[in-house]
């Protein structure tokens, strides 16, 4: 349950079955583990060590504490000290995955990259590696050696990895799940849809494709004293399969409007504000950094008349690339083969243009590539969108302590940097078929 919670999102609810383990089973590595990475999800990264230091103090040789501790670590900034946690299983032979993975991830910041490929693909040659480390070490290994300009080689682990996950879902079957979204927002249905009596502007919803810099926009947001990023909120996607349960084909997007009404888009709405409230008092603003909320932007209009809408965008090659590079999950998510993931970009615009034309919401387009190469113009327009004054805090969004938990944990915690700007050029030999589907 403490796992199924943690996916989810719940990790106050997470943590209180993870103590209610422990306390039944004190010894349980993996309780152990599942208790300290909730804490560290939730940012309470000394909580997390805490629990992981007496476990570690008495199992010494488990090679799963130790890598949970070097991830805790790693999130903490505390980079050295996260390739230590590990030091003392790297010559194991051969050597065990989730030390190679846990290794791998703080290598860049120690420079000890070519000692982390290495052990990666020793590690991930061995039959027995579980498919989940298996995909997630082949991630890391493509990252290592894109940062190391061995872009072929980057290229063949990121190929790998995204053929054992497959594609999912069915592309035929989710395009037509969108075509009947669109179909039944029109502009004349819209202006009789009832909306929600709570018109609070605390909400900011900042949707786009992942990888297009959405944790960048929230990370700069962050640093201003009166803004607080949530995160990946999952609300929105709850209530669409709320609103949606037992509909045919309905699984993924709101096309039966006629399920919405006044009241209950009130109540979601107040209990999403007063929640808010209650994590961050003093902010004047809260973020939900979902991207693929995108698809749900007639359902917020509806939910939230005072939300603003962040819409980031970037190079569609670059976008591409990047989710191609990273081990995205969910529903929304198609990736599987270059093909896949340029028809799921061709869906997204499709989607976004619509929304622009049919709804009356504030959006604000904010380009990745105009971020990288004016950030003081860029940054001073995100914060007056929003409704803030200017502070000087938000130039230094790269030093907000604060949990990230997505895949670019590490990119947002450097000042703005140039170099995944054209990332594509480097892998010219091998981005035809998703040249020809972002074509199509």
């Amino acid at each position: 349950m403490g796992l199924c919670l943690n996916a989810l999102g719940r990790y106050a609810d997470a943590r209180q079955h993870a103590r209610r383990g422990v306390e039944i089973a004190p010894d349980d590595p993996e309780l152990l583990q599942l208790l300290a990475m909730t804490y560290n999800r939730e940012g309470r990264y000394d909580e997390a060590l805490g629990v992981l230091d007496a476990a570690v103090a008495r199992r010494p040789d488990h090679l799963g504490l130790a890598a949970a501790r070097s991830e805790v670590l790693f999130q903490a900034r505390r980079y050295d000290e996260a390739a230590a946690a590990v030091g003392p299983f790297l010559d194991d032979d051969p050597p065990h995955i989730a030390v190679a993975i846990a290794f791998g991830q703080s290598a860049r910041r120690v420079g000890r990259e070519e000692q982390a490929v290495s052990l990666l693909r020793r590690a991930g040659a061995a039959s027995d590696v579980p498919i989940p480390q298996r995909i997630s070490s082949l991630f890391i290994l493509g990252n290592l050696l894109d940062h190391l300009k061995r872009y072929d080689e980057a290229f063949a682990a990121f190929d790998e990895a995204n053929r054992i996950k497959g594609e999912r879902p069915d592309i035929d079957e989710y395009s037509a799940s969108i075509r009947r979204m669109i179909e039944a927002w029109t502009a004349e249905r819209i202006r009789s849809l009832p909306r929600s009596l709570e018109t609070s502007d605390l909400p900011v919803f900042i949707v786009g494709m992942p990888r297009s810099g959405t944790t960048l926009t929230e990370q700069v947001l962050s640093a201003h004293p009166r803004f607080h990023g949530a995160g990946e909120l999952r609300d929105v996607h709850t209530l669409v399969g709320e609103l949606q349960h037992g509909v045919e084909g309905g699984q993924w997007h709101l096309f039966a409007l006629d399920r919405l009404a006044e009241r209950p888009l009130t109540r979601f709405a107040r209990r999403w504000i007063e929640r808010m409230r209650r994590v961050a008092p003093d902010a004047l603003h809260v973020s939900d950094k979902n991207p693929q909320n995108y698809l749900h932007l007639g359902l917020i209009w509806a939910a939230f008349p005072g939300a603003k809408i962040v819409h980031c965008v970037r190079d569609p090659l670059d976008t591409c690339l990047s989710c191609y590079f990273h081990d995205l999950g969910g529903p929304h998510v198609s990736i599987g083969s270059l093909r896949a993931v340029g028809r799921w970009y061709a869906e997204y615009r499709a989607v976004m243009r619509h929304w622009t034309a049919v709804l009356d919401l504030p959006i604000l387009e904010l380009r990745y590539e105009t971020m990288v190469e004016r950030p003081d113009e860029t940054k001073r327009r995100l914060i007056e969108f929003v409704g803030l004054e200017w502070h000087d805090a938000v130039t230094e969004h790269h030093a907000v302590d604060r949990p990230v938990l997505t895949p670019s944990v590490d990119q947002v915690r450097r000042p703005i940097y140039k170099t995944a700007v054209a990332r594509h050029a480097h892998y010219e030999a091998h981005i035809g078929p998703l040249r020809e589907a972002l074509a199509e």
